[in-house]
């Protein structure tokens, strides 16, 4: 619906092109389109707005602003942004994310790939540290190698500068097939279709904002909460809880590419682990347990806000994620977060703490007990 070109109106590398294929792409032939096939993106049925902001390999977008306003009059709420550089403190452009999304419009939620610096298991290397969008990192691929549960020997690693975990969330990203910009010769200019295997964080990372998508709809058209189609329940979600249903779906993964070093959730490789639609919201019929959501709550300085659930004895409430959108920091901050929330949970007399803590978390927005 969209093209903004900054450079030019042409994507002579196709990595662009790939990106949007991983999104909502669809298998076409002189026949029509198959949208429902297993070669087509994740949101097969959506619309796009695009930037063409560069063709440098490292990229740093000094005011992304006028970006996001453009894509937010086009009807954007999710960004995807395979586009980064390897210093791991919050900066100017942290700041102006956590701005726009703060003061301006909460749904937007911006999807930034943590970059290909992990080469050698080198750590502090993660891009996307806004504390309000999704950083996501690379896994390998289903039936390659190790398998999807490892993260692959490319993706940035975490912390943070200041401590936070990043990178926040993993999809796959190695040997990803999608659309190519160019003809099996490599012609670009023939206007041909073809499809092309790439590698990198850059190819996870729309993989996460197909799923955003998807999560969107699913609470616009009123699924939540029985997992039906219900016009009548619909909502517009707020991006802080399209990120805690991603963060909340991730499952544990178990190590890195080429590395003997175990991984475990929270940690360096993989953050809050690898994304599980599945397991991420209710669905009738195609899902194991049921979901609550609680949207746009207001709390006042000092107050407690609680929830009790209820269940018979078999039941376990298996996660619960907490996420807030925060205040932007200062540029290069030691210590980012402005908003502190500390979220517990009370099961038979036992104290419960986020993110595998014994202890409240101060420095993550994203607080998850499982």
């Amino acid at each position: 619906v969209q093209y903004y070109a900054h450079v030019s109106d042409e994507d002579e590398h196709g990595h662009g092109t790939h990106c949007a294929g991983t999104i909502l792409g669809q298998l076409c032939t002189d026949e029509g389109c198959s949208p429902t096939t297993d070669k087509s993106g994740i949101a097969f049925d959506a619309k796009i707005a695009v930037e063409d902001v560069g063709t440098a390999q490292w990229l740093s977008i000094a005011n992304p602003d006028p970006m996001f306003v453009r894509g937010t009059k086009a009807g954007a709420q999710v960004h995807s942004a395979s586009w980064g550089n390897s210093y791991n403190g919050y900066q100017y452009y942290d700041y102006l994310v956590d701005h726009y999304v703060y003061n301006r419009d909460s749904n937007y939620l911006l999807v930034q790939a943590a970059g290909n610096g992990g080469w050698w298991s080198t750590k502090n290397t993660v891009s996307g540290l806004h504390k309000n969008g999704i950083s996501v990192c690379a896994s390998l691929n289903k039936g390659y190698d190790k398998g999807e549960k490892y993260a692959a020997e490319f993706s940035s690693m975490g912390p943070s500068a200041d401590g936070r975990i990043k990178p926040d969330i993993c999809a796959p990203g190695k040997v990803i097939f999608s659309a190519s910009n160019s003809d099996s010769s490599g012609d670009y200019l023939s206007r041909q279709c073809s499809h092309r295997s790439m590698s990198g964080t850059s190819m996870a990372c729309p993989g996460v904002a197909g799923a955003a998508l998807l999560l969107r709809q699913y609470f616009m058209e009123g699924y939540y909460p029985h997992g039906t189609k219900n016009s009548g329940e619909g909502f517009s979600p707020s991006a802080a809880l399209i990120k805690a249903a991603i963060l909340n779906s991730g499952r544990p993964m178990l190590g890195r590419e080429k590395s003997n070093i175990p991984s475990v959730p929270y940690d360096e490789s993989q953050g809050f682990g690898l994304i599980s639609l599945v397991d991420a919201v209710y669905l009738k019929d195609r899902s194991k347990g049921k979901v609550w959501v609680w949207d746009n709550v207001e709390i006042s300085n000092g107050e407690d806000w609680a929830e009790i659930i209820l269940g018979s004895c078999s039941d376990t409430i298996r996660s619960i994620t907490l996420v807030w959108t925060d205040p932007p920091g200062q540029s290069y901050c030691n210590f980012c977060l402005i908003n502190q929330l500390e979220l517990t949970a009370e099961n038979d007399y036992q104290i419960l703490h986020p993110n595998g803590r014994s202890s409240p978390d101060s420095l993550n927005n994203v607080q998850r007990i499982r």
